[in-house]
C-alpha cells in the first residue's frame, strides 16, 4: 500500500505492475518492464517518488508519478 493505504501496488504474473486505487479497485498505472518472469518484490522509497521491482534476473527502478522506466540494475 501507497500513500495512506489509498493506492495499492500489485506485481502481475506478465511482468507488469499496477498501480490502483484501493476503493474503486480501477486501475491508474500499469508499468511494464520486466520480460523473464513474474515480479517477485516490490519496494516503494520513502518519499514514494520510485518505486523498485525484481524478478529472478532483472531489478527495475521506476519513477511512480510518471510510468518512466529509470533504469536496470
Amino acid at each position: 500500500f501507497i500513500k495512506n493505504g489509498k493506492n495499492l501496488l500489485a506485481g502481475y504474473g506478465d511482468g507488469s505492475l499496477i498501480l490502483c486505487d484501493t476503493e474503486t479497485f480501477k486501475t491508474i498505472r500499469r508499468f511494464k518492464g520486466h520480460h523473464h518472469l513474474r515480479i517477485l518484490s516490490i519496494e516503494v522509497d520513502p518519499d514514494e517518488k520510485f518505486v523498485f521491482t525484481s524478478d529472478i534476473y532483472e531489478l527495475i527502478k521506476w519513477n511512480l508519478n510518471n510510468v518512466l522506466f529509470i533504469n536496470i540494475i
